[in-house]
């Protein structure tokens, strides 16, 4: 790999949060039961759409709080997911 870095941007509109407890010696997912007209009464991840001007990271913490009033989180991100 050269020394050259070339920043690529990443354009999305959305953000999915997925929080972790740690408790013990296991992990512990929050999922939240939607109460929209879109996935009504199903269970899911933290979720939801970047604003005009906001980074992905802003978007979470914000999601966050509104989503469940948590303030105090460590966030990380990944290149890797699985869909069941």
């Amino acid at each position: 790999m050269s020394g050259n870095y070339c920043e690529i941007p990443i354009m999305c509109t959305g953000v999915a949060i997925v929080l972790l407890r740690k408790i013990e010696n296991d992990y512990k997912v929050l999922l939240l039961k939607r109460a929209t007209s879109v996935l009504n009464n199903v269970w899911c991840y933290i979720g939801g759409g970047i604003k005009e001007g906001e980074k992905a990271w802003e978007s979470a913490l914000r999601e966050i709080k509104e989503e469940t009033g948590i303030t105090k989180v460590l966030l990380y991100t990944t290149n890797k997911f699985d869909q069941i």
